[in-house]
């Protein structure tokens, strides 16, 4: 039976989309599986502009329901939540952050950390050592198109956003893949030219619901010292958890596990 949304979804990205997870889930869950905009490659502020329409459809669900609806993210979708909590604090019920790499708004810090396990894994070829290299000599936007370039032209890299063990998932998601354009190159470009040199988030004042953030163990975009540090400074009072998945949390995780409770004033 469909479900009355209560949360908004953040999707991963940039350039992505929620339609595998409306085909997976359908309207199962209480949540509303937002596309963040298609944005073209010479668009100028398009991060900003992608915060702007989240924020739109946050205040959207809010007058619907009557009280702040929860906010969950997925990978890239934590960086516009981040902006959503600075600027419409009372806004939000609740916030569950699903496989963060880092609360630092620069696409070179994911890149660069896939790129590196998948060399130490024996994959990739000079063309990723030598993006690699160029990046760490000079951060452009240019250095790090070619290095998420480099690192698209490798088969079945998205294999690696998987943890081993997650074999039923990971071949579903393929499936669902081939029926959508899984990236636009040019919303994902656009976007990352913002911030390249975006301002890192501030300690986060004036919401006071509840944060959930989990990490997944076998997450290669994860650093389990460096993250989970970086998050508690922004929201000291959050409950962090590391779970036995890859990055793909809320396709290898049964939703029981991930989806957050209903705001206090739909609680039975």
């Amino acid at each position: 039976m469909p479900q009355t949304p209560y949360a908004l979804y953040l999707h991963g990205g940039p350039g992505m989309s929620s339609a595998i997870e409306r085909a997976w889930f359908g309207e199962q869950l209480p949540v509303l599986w937002w596309d963040q905009p298609r944005i073209a490659a010479d668009t100028p502020r398009a991060f900003s502009r992608t915060v702007d329409a989240a924020a739109g459809q946050l205040l959207r669900l809010r007058h619907e329901l009557g009280h702040p609806p929860a906010l969950i993210t997925l990978s890239f979708g934590a960086l516009i939540a981040l902006e959503l909590v600075r600027r419409h604090p009372a806004d939000i019920g609740s916030l569950t952050i699903l496989a963060p790499s880092a609360p630092m708004p620069h696409p070179q810090r994911s890149g660069l950390r896939m790129a590196e396990y998948l060399l130490d894994q024996g994959h990739g070829d000079a063309s990723l050592r030598e993006a690699v290299t160029a990046l760490r000599k000079e951060k452009s936007h240019a250095t790090i198109l070619a290095l998420f370039s480099a690192l698209l032209a490798i088969p079945d890299v998205l294999n690696h956003y998987f943890a081993a063990a997650s074999v039923s998932p990971r071949e579903r998601f393929f499936a669902e893949a081939t029926k959508v354009l899984l990236l636009d190159m040019d919303c994902f470009a656009a976007v990352t030219r913002e911030l390249v040199d975006y301002p890192p988030p501030s300690v986060t004042t004036g919401f006071s619901g509840p944060v959930r953030i989990l990490f997944g163990r076998h997450d290669p975009l994860h650093d389990p010292v460096a993250d989970p540090q970086e998050w508690r400074a922004l929201f000291p009072a959050a409950c962090l958890e590391t779970v036995d998945t890859g990055h793909m949390i809320v396709f290898e995780l049964p939703e029981d596990e991930w989806i957050p409770s209903p705001p206090q004033a739909l609680a039975p």
